[in-house]
């Protein structure tokens, strides 16, 4: 995603070279600068309240006022360091919260959070050089900025925000060598910022493994004009899923099938490839479903391309579910395949069974602990027109649980839609509707 800064002081929106308020530049109305990164293109907006991060006071009202009148995925930090004031932003209905310094120095408070608001939390890494900065960039942490995001890869956190301190505002260019390091040691989503100078800049930093980026200086420069980067990006996707479709000669390409799903609350685009090798590449901002999505394909030998967007977390799950369904119902144009299968999938103390049958009977017996997750596959089979039952034999982590099944699922698809000389059925052919 692009995320388009707006950072606010004294009431402006201002930018900062090296987080230091002295050279604070671009002063205009922030709602207006908002408003005008949304009609350009960014896919959400990046609000920082520096005067509250700085402990100089606040731009509550300012921000209030922006939320209160824009559409798009925000995300906002800055001085963020309580639970009422957690409580308090997302009650309003943000899409995400960014928090650093207090959870920089307070690892377990920074665990209670992320388990309390799963994928609601995005955490700051500032560094200058391997370390991170806290206290507006003020101050060192003294702590590692590598060691430090190996120690909460376990949490479910909706990403990491990385910013490089030393170069932030100066319009020099990303530093590549820390941005792969990090993006290639931790499965969390890293978005990058800090020194993005051009559109280079920016597919530079997707290419590293970033699965998004802070625009500021470099759009209020107008060195970065969002149009022609969000069309110079789609021209270099269009490239690169035409060189993967090419690569591999017992890959069967000509197998992709799409699907595309826009609502008032979502919107999806969802490829796979059935006979593929397990190749993955999500965007979306909600980590845990990507990593079940991820398990499913890897296991299930299915190159899937998502790019997906929703206001809250029920609406994506359900809908990425439901063409999730569409796409495997859609991608099913030859019966001659084995039709049924099943598999069991261990993870650690979890054991679970998925059970498959792709004829024209939707059908789903899900049983699993997280609701949202026993909801998507429902949604999926229903409207994949198959049958589905999952069933835990054992486990009492949710977790493990959960991701056994998306496991167990994609290894039973793999079987199932493996070729078969005749038709699986005593009935013959079944016309697909």
């Amino acid at each position: 995603m692009i995320w388009a800064a707006v950072d606010l002081m004294d009431g402006q929106c201002v930018q900062l070279k090296g987080g230091d308020p002295s050279t604070a530049r671009f002063n205009q109305d922030p709602v207006k600068a908002a408003h005008h990164w949304i009609e350009q293109g960014a896919d959400g907006l990046h609000l920082v309240d520096l005067d509250a991060a700085l402990g100089k006071g606040d731009n509550i009202s300012v921000i209030e006022n922006i939320i209160d009148s824009v559409d798009v995925p925000i995300q906002v930090g800055g001085g963020i360091r309580d639970l009422k004031a957690i409580e308090r932003w997302l009650s309003l209905g943000l899409h995400r919260l960014i928090i650093g310094t207090r959870a920089i120095k307070e690892s377990e408070w920074l665990e209670e959070m992320a388990l309390n608001f799963p994928r609601k939390i995005v955490l700051a890494v500032d560094a200058r050089g391997d370390e991170i900065t806290v206290s507006g960039w003020t101050e060192g942490s003294g702590k590692n900025l590598f060691e430090l995001t190996e120690a909460v890869n376990h949490l479910p956190l909706a990403g990491l925000l990385y910013t490089n301190v030393g170069i932030e505002g100066a319009l020099s260019g990303i530093d590549p060598t820390p941005v792969l390091k990090l993006c290639t040691s931790t499965s969390i989503p890293v978005l990058v910022s800090g020194g993005i100078k051009n559109a280079e800049d920016v597919l530079a930093a997707y290419q590293l493994g970033a699965k998004g980026v802070v625009l500021g200086t470099a759009l209020y420069a107008k060195e970065i004009e969002l149009p022609k980067l969000k069309a110079l990006m789609n021209k270099e996707l269009a490239s690169s899923a035409q060189t993967e479709a090419s690569k591999g000669s017992s890959e069967m390409t000509s197998s992709w099938t799409k699907v595309e799903r826009k609502t008032k609350e979502t919107q999806i685009e969802l490829e796979i490839n059935l006979h593929g090798s397990g190749q993955v590449d999500i965007q979306m901002d909600h980590f845990f479903l990507g990593h079940m999505l991820e398990s499913f394909a890897v296991h299930g030998q299915i190159n899937l391309k998502l790019r997906a967007s929703g206001d809250n977390d029920h609406h994506l799950i359900e809908d990425v579910g439901i063409s999730l369904g569409q796409v495997i119902r859609k991608a099913l144009t030859d019966l001659k395949i084995q039709r049924i299968a099943h598999s069991v999938v261990p993870m650690d103390e979890a054991l679970v069974l998925v059970a498959v049958d792709l004829v024209d009977r939707p059908y789903a017996e899900v049983d699993l602990p997280e609701f949202m997750y026993a909801h998507f596959m429902r949604s999926m089979a229903l409207d994949g027109k198959f049958t589905l039952h999952v069933r835990p034999l054992t486990g009492e982590d949710a977790h493990h649980i959960v991701e056994a099944a998306f496991k167990a699922f994609g290894r039973a698809l793999h079987q199932a839609v493996q070729p078969r000389d005749q038709i699986s059925s005593t009935k013959g052919e079944v016309d697909l509707q």
